[in-house]
Parts: C-alpha cells; structure tokens; sequence
C-alpha cells in the first residue's frame, strides 16, 4: 500500500460514516470509486464500493460528533466475550458486524478480491471481516482497539492469511481500548508490527512509547487523513 493508497482509504473511511446512502454514494463518487451499496443497523453499518477492480468494505466508526450512535457506544464499552470459530472476541465488537455480514454478503462478488478498512470501532471491525469473510485478503485498519485474544487473531492472520496494514496515528488513545483494569479477558491486537504516522513521517514499529492518551490524535479527518495526503506528495 502506498501512502496514496492509504490516503484514499482513510477518505472512504470518513466517508463511510456517512448515515444516508444517497450522501454517502456523493461522498464514493467524489472519491473516484463506485459505490455499490450501504447497509446499516444503528449497531454497525457497512459500505460496499469498487476500486480498480477490487471489492472494498468500509466498516462505520463510532458516531460521536454527527448522528451520535449510543448504540455503537455501546459497543464500544462492551467487553464480554464471545466464542467464534476462530477463537474468542469482544462482544461488542464481533456481534453487530457477524449479526449484518449477511446482508454485506448479497453485495459482494465471490469471484473479486476483498479489501476492508475503517477507522476507530470501524477499523477492529474490518480487521475482523476476514473471519467471516474468506476471499478479504487485505486490511487496512485506522485508528483500531484491541479487540481478540491473541489466538483468535493468530488463526485469522497467518501467514498464508490476509495483509493486515494497521495504522495509528502519533499519540491516539484508541488502540490501546480496552484497557485491562476491569476487563476479564485480555484482548490483542493481530500479530506484527504497524505503521506509526508520526513527527511526519511512518514508520513500521511494534510498539509506541507510553502514555497514548490523546483524543485529538484519533480524528480521522483532522489528524489521520492529513497526515496521510502530506506523505503521499512527499
């Protein structure tokens, strides 16, 4: 993935928290992509574009500032588990997306390759799509909690398995949700490094220095897409 091709993708990921498929359809085309559809509970919503020739979901992040959802907040702060065939996920996370994944399904060409990507709840969404969707073979992840055990997440992402690029912006708080105090199960992120978007420039690494706190780091619009079309012209 280039960083243009990051760049794009964190558009369609701000796109795709769009509630309304007629704006969101304006949003694709602005992008150059073809929209394909929308589908959408108020727990999760999944947009479904082409991008030269490959399929690509959009998982919705959480709405905070604009058509707040309690119901993905919710989400957010569920920590139970949950038993999957891969292994054991956040409730919150892994239920509302496997509950509309069949719905996703109707949209999609079993012959195409699929790619998923999203920000924040959006972003451990679409690291999840490849369990329950084999032919994703890629994903791009913005911003994304923790959100399997480390078993779930070593079954899933192989090495035969999907390219997983997983970016975090400079100090965003988000990546390191949920926290462990009061969580019975120890949720990970999937196995190996990710790209650090920092001082203005990425860099692979497997762990950030301490005290990722802040919450203007996490803004898609504000601080990831930026960043990203700042490195794309290089």
């Amino acid at each position: 993935m280039t960083p243009a091709d990051l760049a794009l993708l964190a558009r369609l990921s701000e796109a795709a928290y769009s509630i309304y498929p007629a704006e969101t359809r304006q949003r694709v085309a602005a992008l150059g992509l073809d929209f394909v559809g929308q589908v959408a509970t108020d727990l999760c919503s999944v947009t479904v574009v082409r991008w030269n020739g490959r399929q690509v979901v959009a998982v919705q992040g959480t709405r905070v500032a604009e058509n707040t959802s309690l119901g993905q907040l919710f989400c957010d702060i569920d920590t139970d588990s949950i038993a999957t065939q891969r292994g054991v996920a956040m409730d919150g996370f892994w239920s509302p997306l496997a509950a509309l994944w069949p719905s996703v399904a109707l949209l999609l060409d079993p012959g195409r390759p699929l790619l998923a990507t999203g920000h924040s709840l959006g972003g451990i969404r679409a690291e999840l799509v490849p369990a329950l969707a084999p032919a994703c073979d890629a994903v791009v992840s913005f911003g994304a909690p923790q959100g399997a055990e480390a078993g779930f997440w070593r079954r899933l992402y192989r090495p035969d398995g999907p390219a997983l690029t997983r970016v975090v912006f400079e100090a965003d708080f988000a990546p390191g949700w949920p926290w462990l105090d009061g969580v019975s199960v120890e949720y990970d992120h999937p196995p190996g490094p990710f790209l650090w978007l920092h001082d203005g420039r990425a860099e692979m690494v497997s762990r950030r220095p301490a005290l990722n706190l802040s919450v203007a780091d996490h803004a898609i619009d504000a601080a990831y897409i930026p960043a990203l079309a700042a490195l794309a012209k290089g």
